[in-house]
């Protein structure tokens, strides 16, 4: 299996998917240590929680939002604070 949301690695495919009131993804859960998250930082393009916060601003389900979530049912759509477990990140030594 090959696209946006599947892995290989040693001839293993994974996907990866998230459901509403899921725990956050792995990597966002470990990174509440400020140390781990500061490591992940460049994985995903940024410097710090306050910059990783204008981006996810970026993101929403209106009409205006500058980048729309996918949405099905027309009311479901995922919440990436949740998956990334924004409000925890960096919040312990």
């Amino acid at each position: 299996m090959s696209g946006p949301l599947s892995t290989t690695g040693g001839g293993v495919s994974r996907l990866l998917y998230y459901r509403e009131n899921a725990p956050p993804f792995e990597i966002f859960a470990r990174a509440e240590s400020l140390q781990y998250f500061q490591k992940i930082c460049p994985l995903i393009g940024i410097k710090s929680k306050a910059e990783l916060g204008q981006t996810l601003r970026l993101f929403g389900e209106q009409d205006d939002a500058p980048i729309k979530l996918p949405q099905w049912d027309a009311f479901h759509s995922i919440s990436l604070e949740a998956a990334m477990n924004f409000e925890k990140l960096a919040s312990k030594p």
